[in-house]
């Protein structure tokens, strides 16, 4: 007992310890993207890539950082949203795990002896439209290789989802690692269980991302991979590309959460600010662009699934550069309006001194002329 209470204790210091690091947003995402790059060229080598770098590699890296991007922010806003802390010392913590994600080609090189292992997304052959997204999510919790009944066997539900140990090995120190700092933020195992099992909830949707967004999009898989998903633009039909993309759009929706858990006074601030008449005005003409473009499609040519992930990226990507643009603007008008601010103050206090000596002189004037 007395082993497990001096364990506990090196625990809670090492989470204050984290949490209270002078890590600002820069130092926090270029120490994690350089986790993530390393963690992509370790599995670059694990699976033998054929001609690394290549441009499917490079797509690869894209597609990856925006899985483990997504992922993480994913991560640290269920344990903001269940232990109620800081979300600025919840992502110090967190990124103190992320280099876990190293160990899956580390640990696959070692036990084949340097063959390497296929590492990749997990196969969900039932999962074929969204009706059938909650008893994939149960199988998966259950089931799966960090399920609570995997038992290994072949003939185990689920069973092609063991492709290697190293990520087995990674995702089950990480589970442990979360838990027990639910556990330390919240003193209550209900709430600890609840954060771990949002936590599984986020696993399956990167272990069978895929799949999911075939099955939401009226998709299949096989559409998904062959690329026949967009006829509006060609880079679509790479499965590294749409993944990316998907990625992208989600981790933009993450970003706006994760600046309302910040600041809600600043964010409510920056929403009062989107001046729905101007956007309008230039969805307006985004609106008339796209429907030229759609008269130069060929003929019979009908709107694929992703495509409209296209539409809605478009539509995003111009709202937020206006808003960007708006707040950037304030930003750097902040100390021409302090100035005139100032002068404006200064111009009410002299204003009846003014007032004042102009009645003195008009009175001089009158007594001169008199």
């Amino acid at each position: 007992m007395h082993i497990l209470d001096h364990i506990r204790v090196l625990w809670e210091k090492f989470v204050a310890y984290t949490e209270n690091l002078p890590i600002g947003f820069g130092v926090w995402l270029g120490t994690f993207s350089s986790i993530v790059f390393l963690r992509n060229v370790l599995e670059e080598f694990s699976q033998k890539s054929t001609g690394f770098p290549n441009d499917v590699s490079l797509d690869f890296f894209l597609h990856a950082y925006a899985f483990y991007l997504f992922g993480f922010v994913g991560l640290i806003l269920i344990l903001a949203l269940a232990t109620k802390e800081r979300i600025e010392r919840v992502s110090r913590f967190v990124l103190f795990i992320a280099p876990l994600i190293l160990l899956p080609p580390i640990i696959d090189l070692a036990v084949t002896h340097g063959a390497g292992a296929v590492m990749g997304y997990r196969d969900m052959p039932a999962l074929e439209s969204p009706a059938d997204i909650p008893q994939a999510l149960i199988d998966f919790v259950l089931y799966s290789p960090y399920g609570v009944l995997f038992d290994g066997t072949n003939a185990h539900p689920l069973a092609q989802l063991e492709k290697n140990y190293g990520i087995r090995i990674e995702v089950l120190l990480e589970l442990l690692l979360f838990f027990s700092y639910l556990l330390t933020k919240t003193k209550s195992g209900l709430r600890a269980l609840g954060g771990l099992g949002a936590i599984y909830g986020g696993l399956f949707v990167l272990a069978g991302f895929p799949d999911i967004i075939a099955a939401l999009f009226g998709a299949s898989k096989l559409d998904l991979i062959a690329g026949r998903l967009s006829a509006m633009n060609p880079r679509f039909q790479n499965v590294n590309w749409i993944a990316f993309a998907c990625f992208t759009l989600l981790i933009v929706l993450q970003a706006k959460l994760w600046y309302w858990a910040y600041d809600r006074k600043k964010f409510w601030a920056v929403a009062r600010n989107i001046r729905p008449v101007r956007i309008a005005a230039h969805m307006a003409i985004l609106a008339l662009g796209l429907w030229l473009g759609f008269q130069n499609l060929p003929p019979g040519t009908g709107l694929r699934p992703f495509d409209t992930l296209i539409l809605v990226s478009a539509v995003l990507s111009l709202a937020f550069y206006w808003l960007g643009a708006v707040m950037y603007n304030d930003i750097t008008d902040e100390v021409g309006d302090r100035i005139l601010g100032f002068l404006d103050g200064l111009r009410q206090l002299c204003e009846p001194l003014l007032h004042r000596h102009q009645g003195l002189a008009e009175g001089h004037c009158l007594v001169l002329f008199r």
